[in-house]
């Protein structure tokens, strides 16, 4: 395989990506998740930009020949009909936990305060991490997972057989987990 070309064009796509990207939040910007391994042949650094879906394509097309990075979790606070350009649906908003939940390796946001990363997105069902510190952040996409669930257990309302879930819970460590309707 050709990584530095990958990585080339892979950074191509997120700049193209993060100039499409609308903000969460008014304020914070909007920027691709980016997951950073080791080529396990020659020790280069390989970098990949997108959502958990498109992250895990790259991934998959790079094999076992990267070795993945990873971190933790913490606390929260939560509050309702945030975030987004409104609700999502119960539905979509599953399969992108269950994309978190099957993602092995870190989500990360870029250095802050008030960037957002669009860490799974599907049907206009958009999942966030904004960060709120100077540094890049990393964490267990299946533990973010874990926050999107909590929001949509404290903020839906229900409208026929579907719930509608808009909401954002904060992490002590100055993270912050978003679920809101976005474009996808």
């Amino acid at each position: 395989m050709k990584f530095p070309s990958l990585i080339l064009g892979v950074l191509m796509a997120a700049a193209t990506l993060a100039g499409a990207l609308r903000s969460p939040l008014d304020g914070y910007t909007a920027v691709p998740m980016r997951q950073t391994g080791i080529n396990n042949t020659d020790g280069t650094t390989v970098v990949v930009s997108g959502t958990v879906q498109e992250i895990r394509a790259e991934m998959d097309a790079m094999g076992s020949s990267v070795n993945w990075t990873m971190t933790s979790d913490s606390d929260e606070d939560i509050f309702c009909w945030v975030g987004g350009s409104g609700k999502v649906e119960g539905g979509p908003l599953q399969d992108g936990i269950n994309y978190l939940k099957k993602h092995d390796r870190p989500c990360t946001a870029d250095p802050g305060p008030r960037v957002c990363a669009r860490i799974s997105c599907s049907w206009n069902s958009a999942i966030w991490l904004c960060n709120d510190t100077p540094n890049g952040i990393s964490h267990a996409c299946a533990d973010l997972a874990t926050y999107v669930e909590d929001i949509r257990e404290e903020c839906h309302v229900g409208v026929g057989r579907e719930l509608l879930i808009q909401g954002q819970q904060f992490d002590t460590e100055n993270f912050n987990v978003l679920v809101g309707k976005d474009n996808c």
